[in-house]
């Protein structure tokens, strides 16, 4: 299985009374090529907030349903608009298969996919040796 865990830490703002998950089941190949071979979903994306503390959230990505050939190129994903994305900070706590990691990238409605849609953050990762 290919996994990054990512803590993503919000130091300006306030913390939530109680812990919560969100886990999105990434199931639909948006770059108009052939679907995954693998069985849907192919990518987890796991929001967590109990870990280290106050104003901080794991954020876990998994490819454990793509197979060697396949990839991800890129994440987005949007945050409440209560808050400011440039005031995220990223450190990995976890990458068990060494998997390369890009850019991350932060702004208010900053990035598109496919020329549609306004995304806050961007996870974007480098196409495979090869």
């Amino acid at each position: 299985m290919k996994t990054i865990s990512l803590t993503l830490a919000v130091f300006a703002l306030a913390a939530p009374l109680q812990a919560s998950v969100a886990i999105f089941q990434l199931n639909t190949e948006f770059s108009g090529a052939t679907d995954p071979q693998g069985t849907a979903p192919w990518l987890t994306a796991t929001f967590d907030d109990s870990f280290g503390g106050p104003n901080t959230v794991r954020l876990t990505i998994s490819a454990a349903n793509l197979v060697s050939s396949e990839f991800a190129s890129e994440l987005s994903f949007n945050l409440n608009p209560a808050f400011d994305p440039t005031d995220l900070t990223f450190s990995i706590v976890s990458n068990p298969t060494a998997l390369a990691l890009g850019d991350i990238e932060t702004g208010i409605n900053a990035f598109t996919a496919d020329g549609d849609g306004d995304y806050d953050l961007l996870f974007d990762f480098p196409p495979p040796p090869g």
